[in-house]
């Protein structure tokens, strides 16, 4: 409240003033990033002259930034996308750790690199970094190269956008977290059971729009139970996720995988047919069967068993298609485990 109070202060009377909260409720956390900072970009063109605005994101390796957005002149941008924090104009936020309004007269850096052309020999420029829960996450540069210096006016502005864009990018990272807890599994980091129902619903009807065929399967740990009475909860629980991960890998990152349940999973090939689903199922198989599964040098083998069934040749029905293949996996451990069991063969 006493940021928008100092900012109304600020602003020009001659601008509109609710502009800028026209914008700011026009931010939702479920946005991307891209979408939010698109936001902001909005927000400085509408109070600042510039002739380029970057937005730069810091790397893992704390050396290099990553730049995320760019408006204006797009000259003598990095043909890799990123830049050194030493040495750069676009690099002082991060050095500093505060706000600068300074002129490139007074430095002898380059905006991103030392390959590019020179535009103008005296670059006015107001940046700061920017920080989410209290860490180095990027930074804004603004940048005039026809000799417009920035006012004191323009740094109060800019600190106050950056502290809207801060709590903003702080919230957007809660709210992606917390929607990655509500649909995936916590221990595997697949779908859970409740979004694999609404995401295979969502399949269904789509593959009904475009008229594809989906491939449903289920696959179980065989005789899991031992592990967890011999070795322990814990040692179950990597076998899991490290089955989890085998399947995940040899799978489209278009199909769906979810832990469905204890150790059972399921898999939603997209736009398959049984006879090429067939490779991809078995494969998982095998891949389960040649692993060597150690921990704390207790080493183990598993196999897991599967069922398949097709939409929409088995049934049109997401209830009936994950029953179908569930029988298929049942069929497959009453032969001993360690396959695969298409529905057909056991109805035909």
């Amino acid at each position: 409240i006493k940021d928008l109070d100092v900012l109304e202060k600020i602003i020009n009377q001659g601008k509109n003033q609710s502009q800028i909260f026209d914008l700011l409720t026009q931010i939702n956390l479920s946005h991307s990033q891209s979408e939010i900072l698109n936001k902001f970009r909005n927000i400085i063109h509408y109070f600042f002259n510039y002739d380029c605005l970057t937005i730069s994101m810091l790397n893992s390796e704390g050396k290099k930034a990553n730049i995320k957005l760019v408006d204006g002149i797009k000259k003598n941008l990095p043909v890799s996308n990123d830049f050194n924090i030493n040495g750069t104009i676009n690099g002082l936020p991060y050095i500093r750790k505060v706000l600068i309004n300074e002129s490139s007269s007074k430095f002898n850096l380059f905006r991103f690199s030392s390959s590019e052309r020179v535009i103008s020999s005296d670059i006015n420029f107001i940046g700061a970094p920017l920080n989410i829960d209290e860490k180095l996450w990027g930074a804004i540069m603004i940048e005039n190269f026809s000799g417009n210096t920035f006012s004191d006016n323009d740094e109060k502005l800019l600190s106050l956008i950056v502290r809207a864009m801060e709590a903003s990018m702080h919230w957007h990272t809660e709210y992606q977290n917390m929607y990655e807890n509500a649909i995936k599994d916590g221990l595997t980091g697949l779908l859970n059971h409740k979004t694999f129902v609404d995401r295979a619903g969502e399949e269904i009807e789509r593959a009904r729009r475009f008229q594809h065929h989906l491939v449903f399967l289920m696959y179980d740990l065989d005789k899991f139970k031992r592990i967890n009475d011999t070795l322990g909860h814990p040692y179950g629980d990597y076998v899991i996720s490290t089955t989890a991960k085998i399947i995940k890998d040899n799978v489209r990152s278009i199909d769906l995988v979810a832990r469905y349940g204890g150790e059972e999973f399921a898999v939603v090939l997209v736009n398959t047919t049984t006879e090429a689903a067939m490779t991809v199922a078995q494969r998982i198989v095998d891949n389960i069967a040649d692993y060597n599964f150690n921990l704390e040098d207790k080493e183990v083998k598993m196999t897991i068993s599967s069922g398949l069934s097709e939409y929409p040749n088995d049934s049109d029905r997401l209830k009936d298609l994950v029953q179908y293949a569930d029988q298929g996996l049942y069929k497959t451990k009453e032969n001993g485990g360690n396959g695969v069991t298409i529905y057909q063969s056991i109805v035909s």
